[in-house]
């Protein structure tokens, strides 16, 4: 293996690695989007979390340091309440169901359960968590943050009849 006796070689392998580490996070501090503030009168996305998207029993939605958390309670098999929790004290809250298509089916009055403004709840009837998503839009300091989440969190499902939500 004379490749390897040749001093070049060895150096340029050592030297390769740590060029491409360097120029890799060089890059991104130079190129990246940097963090800012939220405006007032601003609108932004939530993140739809992944928790969103299969029989979980809850939906996470995040941006920043704005994190919701919904969680579905079924009253009856026909009616569903939906409870929002809040990092932060929510001004007002806009929901509606929409289909496949993006069609408004029905708009929900969201209304708040405690005086801070922490939780808000609402009530559906006969949500069809295959076809429809919730479409959803809070202020906080006359911002407004906006998502949109797939229905599949509303029933929780795991194998072998397990409850792990406790």
């Amino acid at each position: 293996m004379a490749f390897y006796k040749n001093k070049h070689v060895v150096v340029a392998m050592l030297v390769a690695p740590v060029l491409a580490l360097i120029s890799y996070f060089s890059v991104d501090a130079f190129v990246a989007e940097k963090p800012h503030a939220a405006k007032a009168g601003g609108y932004y996305a939530l993140l739809e979390k992944s928790n969103c998207r299969y029989s979980s029993g809850a939906c996470d939605l995040k941006n920043g340091d704005v994190q919701l958390k919904i969680k579905p309670e079924w009253i009856t098999n026909q009616r569903l309440r939906l409870t929002i929790n809040s990092s932060k004290p929510l001004q007002d809250v806009i929901g509606a169901r929409v289909n496949a298509l993006g069609e408004e089916l029905s708009k929900s009055t969201i209304d708040s359960t405690d005086e801070e403004g922490f939780t808000w709840s609402t009530e559906m009837i006969t949500p069809d968590a295959d076809l429809e998503r919730l479409r959803v839009a809070v202020a906080i300091n006359e911002t407004w943050y906006y998502a949109d989440a797939a229905l599949k969190f509303i029933n929780y499902e795991v194998a072998f009849n397990d409850d792990f939500r406790q």
